[in-house]
């Protein structure tokens, strides 16, 4: 008896993810293999305190002033 082929994962339009990320009310922040910020949420920018990532890859580690806090 032979497998029946997968039903391949359908795409989101562009812009989809970053909108279901900003509806998300915790912050999510997306890190690179070298600990680069690829992406955050609004509630990541909120939280934070910052814009993040979209004039430069600032890394993790940049953030824990942030977190001293508390």
């Amino acid at each position: 008896m032979s497998r029946p082929e997968p039903t391949p994962m359908p795409t989101l339009p562009s812009g989809t993810s970053d909108a279901i990320l900003d509806a998300l009310p915790h912050p999510v922040i997306m890190v690179t293999a070298d600990g680069r910020i690829a992406n955050a949420n609004a509630a990541a920018e909120s939280f934070f305190e910052a814009s993040l990532p979209r004039k430069r890859t600032p890394k993790v580690g940049d953030l824990w002033h942030v977190l001293r806090k508390y």
